[in-house]
């Protein structure tokens, strides 16, 4: 093989070249051999498909709005990929599921090359920062509520890194800023890993079952040839909903969160051009709702003894009994509030019991 041969063959874009590297790092940790060693080798395949997952998600809609057909079809094979990658995460084939991440990734890109419509880093760092804080806010908070020190220590060093990010910006360094980023969002997946495996994906589908009840409220307050572009709006809030739960369901707590987040921004801006208010039908679902919860709940408080889980479901009667008074007054927006405050209530209690 001539040396120009080989130069052509092995030139690489200079932005490549760090993620290559951590890449080549991250899978040639996965040979050594002992439990500890591999424990820390599941953590560094599980973030490779989260930062692919990241990638396909960011890709999807240039992808989508494309005529290329040569586009659709790679990126079509590189979600294909990424799943089975998943496959092999959970069957404990790690350096197979990595490398085929990998590749997904690498895929997905040239989709997106494909398409024409790559960004400038300027614009895919503002996007991101606003991404990246929102699920900031959110992981900081269920960190905080379950007091979980490892969990907020990744929170910690994810707001850090954010920082680093926008004093890059400042100095109009965007694709450090970028870079820097997209280690904050690892930060943040791996502590949604961990508050999710101490129970918190049951609070995020108690998140989920209110956006439904809003995707229904806002169905139902939008009037027989209503304004379509809201009608199209609220079903792109119920497709993200769905896949927030079908995510939840793979075990992905940071995509799950990401489309439960985007499906209640979407509902709510169509619940405010709908205007108005709830409809008494929305409340009476509500506190229906509540009663059917309501024995089982209570026979789990009074089997516990646990005095905070009594005052929980104190709580959530006094809220319901409020709410029924605020319907009957016909306040109708006091009574939903206090009629999904009562349903909080409940749930912490029945969790307090376990």
């Amino acid at each position: 093989m001539t040396t120009t041969t080989l130069r052509t063959r092995t030139r690489l874009p200079a932005a490549h070249l760090p993620l290559l590297f951590v890449a080549v790092l991250a899978l040639a940790a996965l040979c050594v051999g002992d439990a500890r060693a591999q424990a820390v080798d599941r953590d560094q395949v599980a973030d490779i498909l989260q930062a692919t997952a990241d990638v396909l998600q960011d890709v999807a809609p240039l992808v989508q709005e494309s005529q290329s057909e040569q586009a659709r079809r790679i990126f079509a094979e590189a979600l294909q990929k990424q799943q089975q990658a998943r496959d092999l995460f959970r069957d404990g084939r790690y350096a197979l599921a990595a490398r085929l991440s990998l590749r997904a990734r690498e895929m997905a890109r040239q989709a997106a090359r494909v398409t024409g419509a790559s960004q400038n880093y300027q614009e895919r760092f503002q996007q991101r920062l606003e991404r990246v804080s929102d699920l900031l806010d959110s992981v900081r908070d269920r960190a905080r509520d379950a007091g979980h020190a490892q969990a907020l220590r990744f929170v910690r060093d994810a707001e850090d890194l954010v920082e680093r990010a926008r004093e890059q910006a400042r100095q109009t360094r965007y694709e450090q800023a970028y870079r820097l980023l997209e280690s904050a969002e690892k930060m943040l997946g791996r502590a949604a890993r961990l508050l999710f495996e101490e129970g918190d994906g049951e609070r995020l589908r108690l998140e989920m079952e209110r956006t439904a009840d809003l995707i229904a409220e806002a169905r139902e307050r939008l009037a027989d040839g209503g304004d379509q572009a809201v009608s199209l709006q609220i079903d792109r809030a119920a497709g993200e909903l769905q896949r927030a739960r079908e995510a939840l369901d793979r075990g992905e707590p940071m995509p799950a969160m990401r489309a439960a987040r985007q499906a209640r921004e979407l509902v709510r801006q169509a619940l405010r051009q709908i205007g108005g208010g709830p409809t008494a039908e929305v409340v009476d679902a509500q506190l229906d709702r509540f009663d059917a919860q309501l024995p089982a709940v209570a026979d789990a408080v009074a089997a516990s003894g646990a005095a905070e889980a009594r005052q929980a479901l104190e709580q959530a009667t006094d809220a319901r009994r409020r709410a029924a008074a605020a319907l009957e007054a016909g306040d109708r927006d006091q009574a939903l509030r206090l009629a999904r405050n009562a349903l909080d209530h409940l749930q912490r209690a029945e969790a307090l019991c376990r």
